[in-house]
């Protein structure tokens, strides 16, 4: 490996570093509580060097979410590649969800300023376009497994698959966080399931999918 290969190596380790350090000093001090100063002592780096990275505490919590949002495309590709009829895929995908909160409660709660995060951030068209790309990418294999279904007939031939695809994925980017503050609230919230959002969420889900199948 030549001198440029190494440094470009050492660069992307360490760019890592800073965002597993920024994911540590989150999870204790919350968002609005920490300070690039606190990323930076948690990284073991000068405050300069922290800077030739991120500029902002903005585009170190993008990344974050934009990591987070890469896991749970994972899990929903996973889910998809089953061997089942497609209105069964979907409700895997709503249950997904669900599983990734719980796995996964700091990335859920990064969606809580993922919209602040990309205004802030604007600078950053790299990672503003790597986002977005995540996003879509997880859209278009919902919309996917809905147009299969349309055609194996388990989903409803008046469905459109392109708002029913992005009305999904919005109710379900918008319920994660919420879920996991509400984990973070109350630590035994699996006990407490009659009375807590999970079971309103999956109440809301199986209605979505009683209404469109076929």
């Amino acid at each position: 490996m030549g001198i440029k290969e190494r440094k470009e190596r050492e660069k992307q380790q360490r760019r890592i570093d800073i965002i597993n350090a920024a994911e540590e000093v989150f999870s204790s001090k919350g968002y609005d509580n920490s300070t690039m100063d606190d990323i930076a002592a948690r990284a073991e780096l000068a405050k300069g060097t922290l800077y030739l990275y991120f500029n902002t505490k903005s585009e170190i919590c993008l990344t974050i979410a934009v990591r987070g949002l890469g896991l749970l495309k994972q899990m929903i590709e996973k889910t998809a590649r089953q061997s089942k009829k497609n209105i069964e895929k979907l409700r895997e995908i709503l249950a997904t969800c669900m599983q990734y909160q719980k796995k996964y409660p700091k990335y859920a709660r990064a969606l809580v300023h993922f919209r602040d995060y990309i205004e802030q951030c604007r600078e950053n068209s790299e990672m503003l376009e790597q986002a977005w790309a995540e996003n879509d990418a997880i859209v278009t294999i919902i919309r996917g497994i809905i147009q299969n279904g349309i055609l194996d007939k388990t989903i409803n031939a008046d469905i459109d698959a392109d708002k029913l695809a992005l009305a999904l994925w919005g109710q379900m980017s918008g319920l994660l966080p919420n879920l996991a503050f509400e984990r973070t609230k109350h630590p035994n919230i699996d006990k407490k399931l009659p009375e807590s959002s999970a079971e309103h969420t999956d109440y809301l889900y199986n209605l979505i999918i009683q209404g469109i199948t076929r």
